[in-house]
């Protein structure tokens, strides 16, 4: 907004930057967002019993005082879960309310994740079209210009994920669990190092504009 109010190419550049490399991940959590709504059902009834939903089982069961009890029983037949009950609390109503508690928070959770998630796509249709209007305003030659100085430096967001990446399968390869694809490491540190290797000879061929360099370096990254 101020590089839009100062009519600032500079600021609007940076804004524009800024922005491409933000929306990305913002676009991969809002479809992460709404993969939980469809499967949020399944999760919590699997992870019902866990600790980690103490303070849901709390809001949501009726009465509260069964949060730890009768409603903290797992999804079972109902031959189990009544014998379940009467060994430990002597009643046969855990099913019931367990059932009662988890549909009230799963509906209560599909409704906040689906406004969170419709919200998020209000908000990338506005930086989509702030996106547009900034590169109108910027013109192409001013934006093919940045664009030559800055992309190959975008370029480090790729590199750093692939290295976290395969730190994190070497990691697991070293915990003795079972995790057999030790490529894995190996090959995300091999495209790490790989794309460390090209992102000099792109930045040199960026500023010397040279088409064929270019043309090589770009060759070279989708390889």
């Amino acid at each position: 907004m101020r590089g839009a109010h100062l009519v600032s190419l500079q600021l609007l550049l940076d804004y524009f930057w800024a922005s491409i490399v933000i929306i990305a991940p913002y676009i991969l959590v809002l479809f992460s967002c709404f993969n939980f709504y469809t499967s949020i059902a399944t999760i919590f009834k699997h992870q019902w019993t866990d600790n980690s939903f103490a303070g849901i089982r709390k809001n949501s069961c009726s009465p509260r005082d069964t949060a730890n009890t009768l409603c903290n029983v797992p999804y079972a037949p109902t031959d189990e879960i009544n014998q379940l009950c009467l060994s430990m609390y002597n009643s046969t109503d855990c099913q019931r309310i367990r059932d009662s508690a988890l549909a009230a928070s799963v509906e209560y959770s599909g409704q906040l994740i689906l406004a969170q998630s419709l919200a998020g796509v209000v908000i990338i249709l506005i930086l989509s079209y702030a996106l547009y209007t900034a590169f109108h305003i910027l013109t192409t030659r001013v934006f093919t210009q940045s664009m030559n100085d800055n992309i190959n430096y975008l370029l480090l967001i790729p590199i750093a994920s692939c290295a976290a990446i395969g730190a994190y399968y070497w990691w697991m390869t070293a915990l003795d669990t079972g995790f057999g694809f030790t490529y894995y490491p190996v090959i995300f540190i091999a495209l790490a190092c790989a794309q460390c290797v090209a992102l000099p000879f792109g930045i040199y061929a960026g500023r010397q504009k040279s088409r064929l360099l270019l043309a090589i370096y770009m060759s070279v990254v989708v390889l």
